[in-house]
């Protein structure tokens, strides 16, 4: 497949072509993928009905994680991800700006961790 006027696609065509080149779900393990689907799957009912932008954002996620893996099951391999920012000398108080507001692992207010920490933090 090449690239159409929007820029999506590879610019490798045929078979064995990586699709979705460059996608962080091409350095993760298998089981991750297989978790991130199940969990991306369950998100997606859970949203159905609710939030139409939420639940196909969640089928997305499903449908990203198969295509990674359908394609791994046909002979393509796993990216290997750049070092990590230990490894080269990035301190840690230099990722902070990088972190969500709050520093929770999610700003959505429906997010279940986010108001288990928040209530923490409050003392409730």
């Amino acid at each position: 497949m090449a690239k159409d006027a929007k820029g999506h696609g590879s610019e490798k065509s045929g078979v064995g072509a990586m699709p979705i080149p460059g996608h962080p779900y091409h350095m993760k393990s298998d089981a991750e993928l297989h978790y991130i689907a199940k969990d991306a799957h369950e998100a997606a009912q859970a949203m159905q009905g609710h939030s139409p932008a939420s639940e196909n954002k969640y089928l997305d996620q499903v449908n990203d994680a198969s295509t990674v893996l359908g394609y791994r099951a046909r002979g393509g391999s796993i990216v290997q991800p750049p070092p990590a920012a230990h490894q080269t000398g990035v301190h840690e108080a230099s990722l902070v700006g990088s972190m969500p507001r709050g520093g929770f692992a999610s700003s959505n207010p429906r997010d279940v961790r986010s108001h288990r920490e928040m209530s923490a933090l409050r003392g409730k």
